[in-house]
């Protein structure tokens, strides 16, 4: 069977052709020759088309915005309309409140003949109509005379305060003053030395700052003379009391709670001043005193 060359489907194959007779002679002769093909058959009609198979999924929409496009040209400018009727007349405003000026007097007429004069009447006649009023002048010219000022309008609220300024730099110093003037001298203070003279066991004061403690001869008894503490009696630092024993028993010196050394030494507590002998207490902190003298043991 011939191929076709074109796209065409092939049709089915044709029937055989028909069987030669058979041969002549006794117990069958030979086979006759096969005939011929028969024609090819018309080719058959063509076959419908498949269905379209589905579509795709569509795809997810890009995250990356394509690039803008360049900017088209300006168009040219368009033909200017023509202009538009006019509109309606507005309505006429509302009529003044306030009369205009009055216009100038029109000229007076001229006066009619006299009348010949009637007698007297002692009736007065009835009063005539009125006239009809004459037209309106023409508006007066602008007035050059401004009007009076209106009344003052009412004071508006205060505006909010508005931000305070920055410090300022601190300006130079000032330039020292004058020295004051002297002041007065103090009194001179005393050129002798007090003496408290005691026959009697005796506690110091503050007034026996500075001066002398005396146990005099008249009074042969022993007797004791007394610092006082720093918390009852407050002496100033540096403070002195001086002892002095003319008699012949011992003066003994005291302290109350405080302490008393010795001069040279580092003994503390009551000492003892011999008759004609003297001792210096001295004040060195708030509770410490040192003593010195002769005849102190």
């Amino acid at each position: 069977m011939n191929s076709c060359c074109c796209n065409q489907a092939v049709g089915p194959r044709g029937p055989p052709g028909p069987v030669g007779p058979p041969g002549s002679g006794e117990g069958g002769g030979s086979v006759g020759p096969a005939g011929p093909a028969g024609p090819q058959g018309l080719t058959g009609p063509t076959g419908p088309t498949g269905p379209v198979g589905p579509a795709g999924p569509t795809g997810a929409d890009s995250t990356v915005p394509g690039p803008a496009g360049p900017t088209g040209a300006t168009g040219a400018q368009g033909l200017q309309g023509s202009t538009g009727p006019q509109g309606p007349a507005g309505p006429t405003g509302a009529a003044s409140t306030v009369p205009g000026p009055t216009g100038p007097a029109g000229p007076t007429g001229p006066a009619g003949p006299a009348g010949p004069t009637g007698a007297a009447s002692t009736v007065p006649g009835p009063t005539g109509p009125t006239g009809p009023s004459g037209s309106v002048g023409a508006p007066g010219a602008a007035s050059t005379v401004p009007g009076p000022a209106g009344p003052t309008g009412p004071t508006g609220p205060t505006g909010p305060a508005g931000p305070t300024g920055s410090i300022g730099l601190t300006g130079p110093a000032g330039s020292t003053g004058p020295a004051g003037a002297t002041g007065a001298t103090g009194p001179a203070g005393p050129t002798n030395l007090p003496i408290n003279s005691r026959s009697a066991d005796y506690t110091a004061v503050l007034g026996d700052a500075g001066g002398c403690i005396l146990h005099p001869a008249s009074d042969a008894n022993a007797r004791t003379f007394t610092i006082p503490a720093n918390a009852s009696v407050a002496y100033p630092l540096g403070t002195t009391l001086t002892f002095v024993n003319q008699t012949s028993q011992v003066l003994s010196i005291a302290i109350t709670s405080d302490t008393l050394t010795l001069a040279n030494s580092t003994s503390s507590g009551t000492r003892s001043i011999a008759q004609n002998g003297v001792g210096t207490a001295l004040k060195l902190t708030s509770t410490s005193w040192l003593i010195s003298g002769s005849g102190i043991t």
